[in-house]
């Protein structure tokens, strides 16, 4: 067998080109699961009686094999593998997924040398900012594991499903564990539980069905064909209360919209269709004021430094004195001058809605996006039955579903808007006469909605405008 390489032989190796392993599948394909008991039995074999365990390793290494098909282990030079144990249970586990048999898999392959270290932790700027995040060791697959498990992809992609521990759901909350700010998954209280019980069987219920739907759809990218497996998604709801966040994640909403444009569902070139800024748009119109045509527009800035600003001022909850100016600087990687006069300006642009600043009052926003997006996702599983994949507050589909599209997204926005507007406590209005503030109810707007396709080619954009002229 071919001696490995040693670690400093790898350094040659692109940092930027690595994926994290992800332990959202399982296969079925009988290749995988013979490959996966032979796993466990050798597991077991290098293990004394007094160390060995009954728990299902055939199991664990059936989701091990299963995440480094999926994150393309056999192209992809490096694979991120967080190892701590802290994520893998106890209060600290990531998820149902992140278990012990499955750390223990991970370790032994990396002991076995079927899993080669070619690089250590390190704590690196985030893209664009001065932010700094961890990142996990990263691994290879070893000349070991080439030759004695596989030296290509074992499963069809077929039989690659989701993994039955992870959930259509996940609740996370932000811990602190020493001077790290951990994303855990945790269980609600039993009461928490039962309030939101609706909302939860009928998430289940839509995702499942989700599934179902993608599976049968032929999915292209420059007619390679995509499985369908990478379509699955998880609602995350944020702060250990479904009354924040609650978006689709999925792991086509990594990939760039340059790229997702090349999709083609059973044959037939997609369109993604946006809403236009819809939370200043939501923030607004929630108040019963009309949103600015541009709410992302500051003199001398770039577009996507003031949403990012924008977007840190509704989600960030502190009131400490300038720490706002702080936070925007590092996230975009701007002076603190540079940064200060960005967000004085959208204090200055946004009076009417910068009570919301620093509330956190974002995660509800996205709660609100996350039942408009619910309502579309339910239409097209249920009524059009046709393929769709959601990317947060846009959505792709085939070019014939547009108009269905930009219907069901206007309609469900307008009923989400008046929903939270009749829930909402009355607002604070100053009465001259009176000489005093006086609580009365108001009506969103609900007119400042925008809905726009991301810009393909110039043939495609003239049949779409023709196709929505009169919508």
């Amino acid at each position: 067998m071919p001696k490995d390489k040693s670690e400093e032989d790898l350094r040659f190796l692109d940092e930027e080109d690595f994926k994290y392993l992800r332990y959202d599948w399982v296969s079925d394909d009988p290749n995988l699961l013979k490959v996966a008991t032979f796993l466990s039995e050798q597991w077991k074999d290098k293990k004394t009686p007094q160390r060995r365990s009954n728990r299902d390793f055939d199991m664990a290494f059936n989701v091990v094999l299963s995440a480094v098909e999926v994150c393309s282990g056999y192209e992809r030079r490096w694979l991120r593998i967080p190892t701590y144990d802290a994520i893998y249970g106890g209060a600290t586990q990531r998820s149902p997924a992140f278990n012990r048999e499955v750390l223990a898999a991970v370790n032994w392959l990396i002991e076995e040398r079927y899993l080669l270290e070619v690089d250590g932790r390190r704590v690196v700027p985030k893209v664009n900012s001065s932010e700094m995040i961890y990142l996990p060791k990263a691994y290879t697959l070893s000349y070991r594991w080439r030759d004695e498990i596989s030296a290509s992809p074992i499963s069809e992609p077929s039989y690659i499903r989701r993994n039955p521990l992870s959930g259509f759901i996940q609740v996370r909350k932000t811990i602190l564990k020493g001077k790290k700010k951990l994303k855990v998954e945790i269980q609600p209280s039993p009461v928490e539980q039962n309030n939101n019980q609706t909302l939860i069987t009928s998430t289940n219920r839509l995702l499942t069905a989700y599934d179902c739907l993608m599976r049968k759809t032929i999915i292209t990218l420059n007619g390679e064909s995509i499985p369908s497996h990478q379509t699955t998604l998880t609602r995350i709801f944020s702060n250990g209360s479904y009354g924040e966040g609650g978006r689709f994640y999925g792991s086509m909403q990594n990939w760039k919209k340059e790229v997702r444009r090349q999709l083609q569902f059973n044959d037939q070139r997609v369109v993604e269709v946006d809403f236009k800024a819809i939370h200043p748009t939501l923030l607004y119109e929630l108040e019963g004021l009309n949103s600015p045509v541009a709410p992302y527009k500051v003199s001398g800035f770039e577009r996507g430094e003031v949403k990012v600003a924008f977007n840190i001022l509704i989600n960030r909850k502190t009131t400490r004195n300038g720490s706002d100016v702080k936070s925007v600087a590092s996230n975009l990687n701007l002076s603190v001058k540079r940064s200060a006069a960005l967000c004085s300006a959208l204090y200055e642009s946004h009076e009417g809605i910068k009570h919301r600043f620093n509330t956190g009052f974002g995660l509800q926003l996205q709660r609100m996006d996350s039942d408009i997006m619910f309502d579309v996702l339910e239409h097209f599983v249920a009524v059009e039955k046709q393929p769709i994949i959601p990317i947060h507050d846009s959505a792709i589909v085939r070019i014939d579903d547009v108009a269905t599209l930009f219907l069901v997204m206007r309609e469900s926005y307008h009923r989400h808007l008046q929903i939270r507007a009749s829930s909402a406590a009355a607002i604070e209005v100053f009465d001259v006469d009176e000489g005093k503030y006086e609580r009365e109810q108001f009506t969103a707007l609900g007119s400042g909605v925008g809905i726009e396709t991301s810009g393909f080619d110039r043939q495609l954009d003239a049949y779409i405008e023709d196709l929505l002229k009169d919508i």
